[in-house]
This record gives structure tokens, sequence and C-alpha cells, in this order.
């Protein structure tokens, strides 16, 4: 027989995406399943988005280098389902794995159906990233030679070295990784970029700053009063990689949701 199992006040659409907002048992839930991770699991060097200003560690980092690549997971947190939590829970030693990972989804509001990890919910970054750096992509990033730097963004992955054919190789072998680990890439790309085609499936742009999210940019430039790189210094240039699909975001508003699901 069906119950009533509700782990959300409300949601609403927000730039194209589903935000859930949880209820005060789910809210509490998910603060104790991040002490517990955080405890259990230590995430890797080039995970920069868990602490305050280390975006600006990650730009620089990048700076050195002459070429950048960069891609985006679409809809990063809805295509990570409920078992496939309940799994890496399980491996990582959190008891109850099958508790929390019902409590952390809700019901798939795009197509697939399922109960996936929504934006909104306070434990949904640790877990997507958890996710993440055990899945191929966190193992192909580990595996990296020295002169390739890597830097993970919550669902930007970013990858920059010295030499371009070097770095070609690499992004190829991160999209395999991405394929690999169950997620799709962004086709979203700027159109002030110049763009020109290196294969069917991706796409090699030129561009005069490095290849990170806009806003990590604007807040390197208010933070560390960094002026942007200049298309007349050679070594400044960089080049970006992007790949993959993004849903098109909805017009007239947002979109109220049902705040129960039934749980079988």
């Amino acid at each position: 027989m069906p119950v009533a199992f509700e782990n959300f006040r409300h949601s609403y659409w927000k730039n194209g995406k589903p935000i859930f907002v949880p209820n005060d048992y789910g809210e509490d839930l998910g603060r104790k399943l991040k002490r517990k991770i955080t405890k259990k699991y230590k995430f890797d060097k080039f995970i920069y988005h868990f602490k305050e200003g280390s975006h600006v560690v990650a730009l620089h980092r990048h700076r050195k280098n002459a070429f950048f690549c960069r891609v985006d997971i679409s809809r990063f947190f809805y295509s990570i389902k409920r078992n496939r939590l309940k799994r890496i829970l399980k491996t990582i030693g959190i008891s109850r794995p099958e508790h929390f990972a019902k409590w952390s989804t809700v019901k798939n509001p795009f197509e697939g159906g399922g109960y996936v990890l929504p934006y909104g919910f306070v434990q949904s970054p640790i877990l997507a990233t958890l996710i993440l750096a055990e899945s191929p992509i966190g193992a192909y990033l580990r595996a990296l030679p020295a002169a390739i730097t890597p830097s993970v963004y919550m669902d930007d992955l970013c990858l920059s070295g010295p030499d371009l054919d070097a770095l070609k190789t690499t992004f190829d072998g991160l999209v395999a990784a991405v394929t690999e680990a169950g997620f799709i890439l962004n086709h979203e790309r700027p159109e002030s970029l110049q763009r020109k085609s290196i294969s069917s499936t991706a796409r090699w742009s030129m561009t005069a700053q490095p290849c990170f999210p806009k806003g990590l940019m604007n807040s390197l430039q208010r933070t560390a009063r960094t002026p942007p790189l200049s298309p007349s210094r050679p070594t400044s240039i960089s080049s970006s990689l992007r790949h993959g699909g993004l849903a098109t975001p909805r017009k007239g508003g947002a979109r109220p949701m049902r705040s129960a699901e039934k749980e079988m």
C-alpha cells in the first residue's frame, strides 16, 4: 500500500532548474549526513567548491598554463538516482545508507523516472561530489600527468596545460570518462567565442580568458583585483572545449510542484 512521503516543503523553477526546499526534518537530516560524509571521506585537492575563496586558488593554478579546456555536466544533480546514492554511502561506511538515500532524493522532475538528487537540499552538493569523485571521472582526473592541471567546481570540469595537442588528447579522455560515469555533457556555449570544429561531438574555442564559470572570474577580479587577461599577451590566450546538452530555461516564471511523493 502506498504511503505518503514528504521530504520537502515546496519546489519552484529557476533558470531552467527545479529547486526543492526541504522540510525541517529533511534539512536536519541533510546537515547530519554532511557531517558524516566529511568524517568518512577526504576529497581530492582538485575539488574546489567546498571552501570559501578556493575558486581564486583554482583559477591562479590554471593561469600558469597556455591552454585551457572545460566541460559542463548537464543536470548534474538530477542525473544521480537513489540506488546510486545508496551504494556510494554504503561503500564509504555510512550507516543506514538506504534511509539517507531515500530522504535525499525526490521524484524525477525530468524524463527518465525514478528518484533523483535535487537542487536545494543541504546534502545535495556533497553527495553529488562524492558520486563524481568515486566515478570514472574522479579516477581519470587523479591519474592525469603532472603537466595537466585539473579542477572541479561542482558541475564544471576544467583542465589546463602547456601543450595544445596533449590537452586535446586529455580532453577526449575526460569526455569518455564523463560518458562512462553516466553523465551527459552540456551543449550550451558562449556565443562570443570564435569556434572551430575539431570533431563531431566537441568544439575547440579561443578566448582571452581562462574558461572558468563567469561568476568565478568576476569573483577573482573583485577579490584579487587581477585585471582580465588580454588577447595581446600570448601567454594569456586560452582554449575552451565545450560539449554536451542542457535543458532550455522555462519561460513564464516559476511552476509549482506537488510537495508530496508516493513511496512504495
